[in-house]
């Protein structure tokens, strides 16, 4: 039995029981784990289906609030820049960054600086500018 088959037993037995926050935080976090895995595995279409299903989790158990959810939409804005959608990794940025500011975050620099990156990639000179001058402020 390799890793995912554990996490996904551990997510079968998760669901079943799922009947407080705390259990639904935890069948969360099993789902953050196997996109990790997946992600490492190159498994792009499992790792896609997890992410629907944390971030689901996420927004309607947790009402999205929840601190995973901006390092989750960050990390997608990643996966999605390196498949070569631009712009799905923009949505997901500027998601990631409008929950940072609202929630005091401290990784929206690092989600800034992909934003400016991307911008640049799409030619965008003038967006990626603002995005990085925001860094150096």
């Amino acid at each position: 039995m390799d890793e995912i088959d554990l996490y996904n037993e551990s997510l079968q037995l998760k669901k079943s029981f799922t009947y407080d926050d705390n259990h639904t935080e935890s069948m969360a976090e099993t789902l953050v784990c196997m996109i990790a895995c997946y992600y490492i595995l190159g498994d792009f279409r499992d790792l896609m289906t997890r992410y629907n299903e944390a971030m689901c989790v996420y927004n309607n158990w947790l009402e999205g609030n929840h601190s995973n959810v901006p390092k989750l939409l960050h990390s997608m804005g990643i996966l999605n820049c390196e498949l070569g959608g631009f712009q799905e990794s923009l949505d997901s940025y500027k998601e990631s960054l409008s929950l940072n500011h609202e929630h005091g975050g401290k990784d929206s620099v690092n989600t800034s600086c992909w934003m400016g990156r991307i911008n640049r990639e799409k030619n965008t000179y003038n967006s990626a500018s603002d995005y990085f001058s925001e860094l150096v402020v």
